[in-house]
Parts: C-alpha cells; structure tokens; sequence
C-alpha cells in the first residue's frame, strides 16, 4: 500500500510538520532503513496524540504498523489493528485503506489465504478512483490469493484489469502479462483474452 499524507483539505503547521516527518520516514523506508522510519513515525504518533488529532494518530499507526512489518511482526499486527479499530471509529477510509491492505499483506505471508481474501477484498472496496496505484497493488495481491486456492478464473481477471491500469499509468507490464499468460495457459493471445475479459465485467 501507497504512504498517504493527503487525506486533509487543510494543514495547520503540526499537520505541515507531520507531513515532511511522514515523508522522510518513507523515504528512509524505502531505503531499508526501517529503524529511523520507525523513529520519525513514532515521533508523529504522541504528538497527534497528544494533540488529539486522532485522523493523523490513525493514518501513524497505520504508517508504523507498515513499517514494523520489516522488524517485528507481532508489534506490526497489534499497530495495524489498533488502527483498523481506530479507523472505524471515527470512519476514516485512508487509515482503514492501509490497515487493511497491509494486514491483508500478512496473512498471505503467513499462509492465511482466507484471512487475506477476506482483508484484501475489504480493502479493494475501499480504493478511491484516483488512488489506482493502490488498487493494482491490492489486485495482484488478490490474484495470488486466488491463484492459492485453486480459482484460477478469479485470479486472471484480477490480472487482467492490473494489465489495465499498468497501461494507463505508463508501467511496464512484463511480468503482469507473464503472470496472466502462464494464468490463461498461453492458449490465445493476451489482447484476445483481456477484451473477452474487459466485455464481462
């Protein structure tokens, strides 16, 4: 799942400064340095508690429970479920978006295809239009959880529609279109069968 600090129409200068904080801990994520990501999240998290801005203490603890998951999986677990809780409490779509997505992420690391089908499909219905980046990431997710339990047809059309967005997005398709070729058995090309697939949804 895509980092979020757009979820406000304004920003008041503690919301400025989580931001650039937010930022730099995903970009330090990003780079493997998951100790000082957690640091700069942690750092987020009491001052939006503290100042009872419980929007950004949700979409931290998301953020945080991401993170985790490259250190200590049992601490990723309860962060990403306080902040589902959380999210749901004040109904707050971006935060329940990563928790979601991210507990649905390790499930399927652990070998809970239900879970994750479960978590993940919850999640897929969560994607604003304009967040296709998260969708895809969500879909493909969805794909090996179908492909995991013997639905092959589900798994393809999640493919298919990933193969959609990577052309409208400018992203090389390669290995998306391997995955839904090896999915259909490369018996008819791939634009033959995205059409039929395109024309049933």
């Amino acid at each position: 799942m895509e980092w979020n600090v757009t979820f406000e129409k304004s920003f008041g200068e503690e919301e400025q400064r989580w931001t650039r904080q937010t930022l730099k801990a995903q970009v330090v994520f990003e780079a493997g340095q998951y100790g000082n990501a957690a640091k700069e999240l942690w750092e987020v998290l009491i001052e939006a508690r503290h100042g009872k801005n419980r929007p950004w203490e949700c979409i931290t603890l998301a953020h945080l429970g991401k993170v985790y998951r490259h250190i200590r999986n049992g601490i990723s677990l309860k962060l990403l479920e306080e902040a589902l809780e959380l999210s749901r409490e004040l109904d707050f779509a971006p935060g329940e978006l990563i928790a979601l997505g991210e507990l649905g992420e390790t499930a399927c690391l652990w070998g809970d295809l239900a879970k994750a089908r479960k978590t993940l499909e919850e999640a897929v219905h969560l994607v604003e239009p304009e967040r296709e980046n998260d969708r895809r990431a969500l879909l493909l997710r969805l794909a090996m959880v179908y492909e995991g339990q013997g639905e092959s047809k589900k798994a393809k059309s999640m493919v298919g529609e990933v193969l959609q967005i990577d052309k409208r997005l400018g992203i090389p398709d390669g290995e998306d279109r391997e995955h839904f070729e090896r999915l259909n058995g490369a018996t008819e090309p791939v634009e033959e069968v995205l059409a039929s697939a395109i024309a049933s949804w």
